[in-house]
């Protein structure tokens, strides 16, 4: 079948047909005709009259060539650079971080700003929001692209099919805001809303250390303790949308009180909050340590203070890792999974979280799930639950019978 043009190319393939082969091209990032040929079981002249239409429409590019095991070069399919962006949005406690990338996955920048002053007023931080899409519309997207949509992460938990928020710490104003449906009013594009820390994981997925891994689970210990599950190469969610909340662990009956309501929460021995109480109660008891002169101590002074040799801050790491290193071994006994991946500010401290926890896991758990496993430290930067938010919304959106019309206008 010879090449077709722009009207056989409607004529002769669907809209199902497009958007599939969009979802593998999104998939794999860059894939030859034959693997998508191998994968849907089409003819390759099929797969040749999808392609081309989407390459006319300027929704995929042919890039690098590569060597084929019979020595000939097959170019490399993958979404256009040039085809538009996405802005993904992490909010946190303390910062909104934001990163753009275009279709093909490229991060094209990165920004953040501290929280506004009236964090507790969602329409504020909102605004704040539409404000920078409107920015990053005139001047950041590839030239002759566009802003298709928005991906934000919530460091907190959110019902991902209202785009709505069910919990954010410290903050009850949020709860039952409908952050998607008020920010694609204030943008005036598609919206995606999902949890920080599976978002993190979905950018460890995609640029991090498990791109290749297709069961894994990432741990962030920020401010509290979050976690992202992956079980064959696609994100865990559970039966309503919030599995994976491992920081609510129960691992010492009667432990600390817990923001969540209850006692011995893995979060409240392993988290930045965690942390700072326990240095508040050892100043308290008149523990000598060289912030004792400090103002608000914040976890990250504790690493850093920690890393100088502080002898307290060390040991309340060291602490922490330990009852850390408890919630992985569970974590490995249930799941299995090929690696354990810690992100987020308390992760900074590198090998004293890293090497505590690893030693409590070796003896503790399952030898023959154990030895099969191993933990390291995410190599992505503060960016990564924006970058996984704006991937995100890419795929949610190839997901829906009306992507194409929402990609390519």
């Amino acid at each position: 079948m010879r090449d077709a043009g722009v009207s056989d190319y409607r004529k002769h393939d669907t809209a199902s047909e497009r958007l599939g082969i969009l979802r593998i091209v999104h998939a794999h990032r860059r894939i030859t005709r034959r693997q998508i040929v191998e994968l849907t079981g089409f003819s390759q002249a099929k797969i040749s009259l999808v392609i081309n239409g989407l390459k006319t429409r300027g929704i995929l590019e042919e890039v690098d060539e590569t060597a084929s095991s019979g020595g000939r070069k097959a170019k490399l399919l993958q979404l256009s650079p040039s085809a538009g962006c996405v802005l993904g949005v992490e909010i946190g406690g303390y910062e909104v971080k934001c990163a753009l990338i275009d279709l093909a996955g490229n991060v094209l920048g990165t920004r953040k700003v501290p929280a506004p002053p009236d964090i507790a007023n969602p329409e504020s931080v909102l605004a704040g929001i539409a404000e920078f899409a409107g920015q990053v519309r005139s001047s950041a997207c590839p030239p002759g692209g566009r802003l298709h949509g928005t991906g934000v992460a919530l460091s907190g938990i959110t019902d991902r099919r209202t785009g709505e928020c069910v919990y954010f710490r410290n903050q009850r104003s949020w709860v039952g805001f409908p952050i998607a449906r008020r920010l694609r009013e204030l943008i005036g594009l598609p919206c995606s809303v999902d949890d920080s820390s599976r978002m993190m994981a979905v950018a460890e997925r995609i640029y991090g250390v498990c791109r290749t891994v297709d069961n894994f689970v990432l741990i962030s210990i920020g401010l509290g303790t979050g976690c992202g599950i992956f079980i064959h190469g696609e994100l865990f969610r559970g039966t309503n949308g919030y599995g994976g909340e491992l920081g609510h662990m129960v691992i010492k009956e009667n432990g600390p009180r817990c923001v969540c309501g209850n006692f011995g929460c893995l979060e409240s021995f392993a988290s930045g909050y965690a942390v700072e109480r326990r240095l508040r109660e050892a100043l308290a008891d008149n523990v000598y340590s060289s912030m004792m002169h400090l103002g608000s101590v914040t976890a990250r002074d504790i690493l850093e203070h920690a890393e100088k040799g502080d002898k307290l801050a060390y040991s309340i790491i060291s602490d922490a890792a330990g009852h850390l290193g408890i919630g992985i071994a569970n974590i490995i006994n249930i799941f299995n999974p090929q690696k354990v991946v810690l992100a987020g500010g308390l992760a900074r401290a590198g090998l004293l979280l890293l090497e505590p926890a690893q030693r409590i896991v070796k003896g503790t758990a399952l030898g023959f799930s154990g030895s099969k496993c191993t933990i390291e430290l995410s190599s992505l930067d503060e960016y990564a639950a924006s970058m996984g938010a704006a991937n995100q919304w890419l795929a949610e959106v190839l997901a829906d019978e009306g992507a194409t019309s929402t990609l390519m206008g």
